[in-house]
């Protein structure tokens, strides 16, 4: 009988943290300006991974989930720093840090790192979907077309145009889940 889910060698492991553990740990330290507490973070965050490995199935793309823990790793020390800066309420120290939380909860990097991951998929998932799924999702999305025109310009009603959304979205949804946070 097969595991219910891949398992990651150690080894496999290894290579996967010596590959990435470098650009996660500068990514982190663009966030928390502390070399060594960036280290940690990454550090800590493969750790994690590797501890709930067998708790749930593996995602597809585990340098993406990995840093997915990173940045929340990050927003963790942010947050804390923040805590302790308002007990001292030094008000300059305070705003930079929130615009550090804001830049990294609104983390556009994350999302450049696995661009083109993102778009090959997207990309095969639109190929894929029911000719008036993608066309009704593309005219929506990218044309930025109301529901309405749409479904005039069709000859659908609105309800099918909502309804062809929403596949698209779940079908979207369920193959970029690794990348989704």
């Amino acid at each position: 009988m097969e595991p219910a889910h891949p398992v990651i060698s150690l080894s496999d492991f290894t290579a996967l943290y010596e590959q990435y553990s470098g650009r996660f740990t500068d990514i982190a330290f663009s966030y928390l300006q502390d070399r060594r507490e960036a280290e940690d973070v990454v550090s800590e965050s493969f750790i994690a991974f590797w501890n709930q490995r067998n708790q749930e199935p593996l995602p597809e793309k585990l340098p993406a989930y990995i840093l997915g823990i990173v940045k929340y790793k990050c927003l963790d020390v942010l947050r804390s720093r923040q805590s302790r800066q308002k007990r001292t309420m030094n008000i300059y120290t305070q705003a930079c840090l929130d615009a550090q939380i804001r830049l990294l909860e609104n983390d556009s990097l994350t999302g450049k790192l696995f661009e083109d991951e993102i778009s090959e998929i997207f990309q095969r998932e639109m190929e894929r979907m029911p000719r008036l799924t993608s066309h009704v999702f593309y005219a929506s999305r990218v044309e930025g077309k109301t529901y309405k025109e749409i479904a005039s310009s069709l000859g659908i009603p609105v309800r099918t145009v909502t309804r062809e959304i929403q596949n698209a979205l779940s079908i979207l949804r369920k193959s970029l889940k690794d990348y989704l946070l």
